[in-house]
């Protein structure tokens, strides 16, 4: 608790309208890069991002043909489908109400929003792309739901490694539900027909894996930005099944990029006008590959949402995240244009309670009935991407 507290007050005496040092500030409009082939939007996230970005996919599925689910969870997990809104037990206290919703809720729930045109059909999810990855000792999003701190053990690696099930399977208190988060992206992504890759690592932790940069693969520090040294490049093994296996791998994930990496205003795409009031960070990154620099050329553009905390300090959290995680040196090999939109603290609608400029994947920013496209963050990054690409794709 005293650790969060002092979190909030850094990050509020700190502010989040930043600006990375060394990145130039430009009009999005003013960039000069490649026509982007709408067939191949995806997007992917960490954590918090990891949850926006499953919602994107959901959301957009008829334009967004492929999404990356790090550390991340479900789905609609926080919305109420018979009253159209939120349900203010997610905003209340998110992790905890998420855990006890049943994959076949879920799914019986999205079906319905996509009957009722709140979401693009679900059929277009059949064929489409995705890719998840958990971590066997995740702290933040368990491999398996728990009902006791002490259930903790038995969805451990470790408990699983010694065998202790059956001593576990003896006394209630460990009794728990086998499913986590990250295997119901897996399962309800299967039941609606995409073609799922899962990365699990046993010993991973809440990131996103690397091939050599980041604390060690099993230690969760959020000083490294959620980056974990697994001598696994996943950004790339990512793109690798979004886009095909002729894909061009780099180096490394460290390689040098050669393409720009710009900051822009993001307050003209927010449904307000104004950042701060849609729950944004004054600023979005876009990443130009030196061969996208071109207006005769056409690429591809991916949507990279970061996880909570990273756009509290700027060059601490977000940067080497941006810049190391590896989607630098694919973008470079392949052709793809990556925007990285940003958001900002903000107190949750119904509790006051801050947010540590996570990004609403549970309605946290709302308290009457609103639909996913209309969401101040969701509406926010399809301005974005339709500036990028030049027409109304995301409506």
């Amino acid at each position: 608790m005293y650790f969060r507290k002092l979190l909030t007050f850094i990050a509020v005496a700190l502010s989040s309208r930043i600006s990375a040092d060394n990145i130039p500030v430009v009009d999005l409009a003013s960039i000069n890069h490649a026509k982007i082939d709408v067939n191949t939007v995806s997007v992917s996230g960490l954590s918090s991002g990891g949850f926006m970005a499953n919602t994107m996919h959901y959301v957009f599925s008829s334009k967004v043909k492929g999404g990356g689910v790090f550390a991340g969870g479900p789905f609609n997990i926080g919305y109420n489908v018979t009253s159209r809104d939120f349900l203010p037990a997610y905003a209340v206290n998110v992790l905890a109400s998420v855990l006890g919703r049943s994959q076949s809720e879920l799914q019986a729930q999205t079906a319905f929003l996509s009957d009722q045109g709140i979401i693009d059909r679900v059929t277009n999810l059949k064929g489409s792309k995705s890719y998840v990855y958990q971590g066997g000792v995740d702290p933040i999003n368990p491999e398996c739901e728990y009902i006791s701190q002490l259930c903790k053990v038995r969805c451990s690696v470790i408990g699983s490694i010694f065998g202790l099930e059956p001593f576990f399977n003896q006394f209630p208190i460990f009794h728990c539900t086998v499913v986590g988060l990250s295997q119901k992206v897996v399962n309800i992504y299967k039941h609606f027909g995409s073609d799922v890759k899962y990365l699990r690592l046993p010993f991973g932790t809440h990131g996103v894996p690397t091939d050599n940069y980041g604390s060690a693969c099993h230690s969760y520090n959020i000083i490294d930005d959620g980056l974990n040294k697994c001598g696994i490049e996943s950004i790339f093994e990512m793109f690798a099944h979004f886009y095909g296996k002729d894909y061009k791998k780099p180096i490394s994930s460290s390689t040098p990029y050669t393409g720009t990496l710009y900051n822009f205003d993001q307050s003209p795409f927010t449904p307000s006008g104004n950042a701060a009031t849609d729950f944004m960070n004054d600023y979005g990154g876009i990443y130009i590959p030196l061969a996208c620099d071109n207006v005769n050329a056409t690429c591809k553009l991916h949507v990279a949402f970061h996880g909570c905390y990273q756009t509290i300090f700027s060059n601490l959290f977000y940067d080497r995240w941006a810049v190391h995680a590896g989607f630098f040196q694919v973008a470079d090999k392949n052709n793809v244009i990556v925007v990285f939109p940003r958001t900002a603290i903000f107190a949750l609608q119904l509790t006051g309670t801050s947010n540590l400029a996570c990004w609403d994947w549970f309605g946290g920013t709302t308290t009457s009935t609103i639909p996913f496209k209309q969401m101040p963050q969701i509406k926010s990054v399809a301005n974005i991407l339709n500036a990028i690409i030049g027409s109304n794709v995301f409506d």
